[in-house]
């Protein structure tokens, strides 16, 4: 048996938005380098973020399970040019398949971990003029941390995460990028 929970101390987020219609405004306005004119709209936040985990010890060393990764914006901004607005809400929620490796599991506590998953990416301004808006997700989770045993049962430990996701709807994509610094809890 495998548990992991973990609290984020550090994350950022952004967001990309691009449609057709956009794309061809900005192909037609160059500025005076023949740059677009029209820059993409960045989302940036600093998150609090929790990842739960579930899974099971293969082998000595590699673990195989499923979680649940949380990204939740504390004060969303979304900024395109020179012009800012308030968000109410940028959160994206994850359900990911993972492998955690620890790299010599009798002698330290070095690992990697790799997953993919999927989710949705809800978004909301403050100002009523965009709809609240929920994004189809998909993402590739990467990182490395070191546990540091407490018994023969639990350990606490540090992790640096990248977070990679793409969420799409009818009228927008977003990419988001997070990367985090997180305290760990482990059960075996």
């Amino acid at each position: 048996a495998y548990g992991k929970w973990s609290m984020r101390l550090i994350q950022s987020t952004s967001s990309e938005y691009s449609t057709p219609a956009f794309d061809r405004a900005k192909a037609r306005r160059p500025d005076a380098t023949g740059a677009a004119a029209n820059p993409s709209p960045a989302l940036s936040s600093v998150t609090t973020a929790a990842h739960m985990a579930v899974g099971y010890d293969l082998s000595d060393g590699i673990v195989l399970g499923g979680g649940l990764i949380f990204e939740w914006g504390i004060s969303p901004s979304a900024s395109k040019g020179s012009s800012d607005s308030s968000v109410r809400t940028a959160n994206l929620t994850l359900l990911t398949a993972f492998i955690d490796y620890y790299l010599q599991p009798r002698e330290n506590g070095w690992h990697l971990l790799g997953g993919l998953g999927v989710g949705s990416l809800s978004l909301s301004d403050t100002t009523g003029k965009v709809e609240p808006t929920a994004a189809t997700a998909a993402g590739i989770v990467m990182g490395g941390g070191y546990e540091w045993p407490l018994d023969s049962e639990w350990a606490l430990g540090v992790l640096l995460r990248i977070t990679l996701a793409r969420a799409g709807q009818d009228t927008a994509t977003h990419g988001i990028g997070a990367l985090s610094v997180a305290f760990t809890g482990a059960w075996y």
